[in-house]
């Protein structure tokens, strides 16, 4: 029972990563731990957003671009 839930636990993480569905969303903080503002990744561009959710900008070929782009 025990090795059975840890195959399922891992089929249901590969899946997950398989298919794109675990995305790569990043907390920021401070030096002191408190939280600056958040990146989500999604084909190859990095959304910033500050830290009540509002976008700043984007991340995209390594060029940083603000809100409007």
């Amino acid at each position: 029972m025990k090795h059975k839930n840890l195959i399922i636990l891992l089929s249901v993480a590969v899946l997950l990563s398989a298919f794109g569905m675990a995305s790569a969303d990043t907390t920021i903080y401070d030096r002191h731990y408190n939280r600056q503002g958040y990146e989500k990744e999604s084909r190859g561009v990095v959304t910033r957003y500050d830290r009540n959710w509002n976008r700043t900008g984007y991340e995209k070929d390594g060029r940083i671009y603000d809100k409007n782009w």
